[in-house]
């Protein structure tokens, strides 16, 4: 999924469902490239890993489920050495990684 507010920069977000074994690598893989219809670089990406239970969740209780669901992600950005991140999400404390 791409976000790019007016004006802004594109960020670029993977999500898969856990154990979402290649989330991360292929956030880290986006950095540096280009968007195909504009041009523009990609400098920040977002990996979410998003719990295993939601897939089977009825379309009618997906909302309350997620409200209640414990999401995991990682922001990439680029930097001078390559790339930088940072790990978040509920019940996990912020870090560098």
């Amino acid at each position: 999924m791409v976000i790019r507010p007016p004006g802004g920069v594109p960020v670029i977000i993977e999500t898969e469902f856990e154990p979402a074994r290649s989330v991360e690598k292929d956030a880290r893989t986006r950095l540096g490239q280009r968007l195909q219809y504009n041009g523009d670089l990609i400098e920040q990406t977002i990996a979410v890993k998003v719990p295993k239970d939601l897939s089977r969740v009825q379309q009618g209780d997906l909302l309350q489920h997620i409200k209640a669901a414990e999401f995991h992600y990682c922001t990439y950005f680029r930097s001078r050495s390559g790339y930088g991140c940072a790990l978040a999400g509920r019940g996990v404390a912020s870090r560098q990684c």
